[in-house]
């Protein structure tokens, strides 16, 4: 099969199958050992992943792949973009809604995007949950250990993340996942825009 048409099939809505592309031989090593490092640690019963990365990275792309061989394709993977969180209510509306769906499904994601742009009450909030069948992943751009001395990040929620945490090399030195990556940025401008 031609690469094109291998991405296209993996980045299609309907058919978002991560393993054909890791037996693919596409993505770079150090990817595909970071995927390896994390699905061998959640199997361990971790609930959190902590992933920092620059900007356009890929965090969401690689925490839809730890969503997807964890949680399988029929299970919700919804994401919360802390830095449109205008006030507490609204964070505490959404964040309520989606556990509350992902507990009537039985297992799911909650995706916190940019977890220091939260409050430390609301990053507290997601301690709550960790009792209950919910994959928690977060990212930042900074470390684990920049976000607390820069007390943005509360030492509890720090320690619970910390059990299983990773750093996504920038796409300079991973030029091998520039390609995918692309069509997966391609695929949610359509979706985005209501194309099929």
């Amino acid at each position: 099969m031609e690469k094109s048409k291998l991405l296209t099939e993996v980045y299609s809505e309907k058919n978002f199958v991560f393993h054909n592309l890791l037996s693919s031989g596409n993505m770079s090593p150090v990817l595909c050992a970071l995927y390896q490092e994390v699905s061998n640690l959640l199997k361990n019963g971790i609930k959190t992943l902590f992933i920092q990365g620059e900007k356009g990275t890929g965090k969401e792309f690689f925490a839809k792949m730890i969503h997807f061989s964890k949680k399988g394709f029929g299970s919700p993977f919804y994401t919360i973009n802390c830095e449109d969180i205008a006030t507490s209510r609204h964070f505490e509306e959404k964040y309520t809604r989606y556990v509350d769906l992902i507990t009537s499904n039985s297992s799911g994601t909650i995706f916190i995007k940019n977890i220091s742009f939260l409050d430390h009450n609301q990053q507290r909030r997601l301690l709550e949950t960790l009792h209950r069948d919910i994959l928690l992943i977060s990212t930042s751009q900074n470390s684990l250990y920049t976000l607390t001395k820069q007390k943005k990040i509360v030492s509890d929620v720090e320690m619970i993340f910390k059990q299983c945490s990773v750093c996504l090399p920038p796409l300079r030195e991973r030029k091998e996942d520039i390609e995918f990556l692309s069509y997966q940025f391609l695929e949610s401008l359509q979706c985005l825009q209501g194309r099929p």
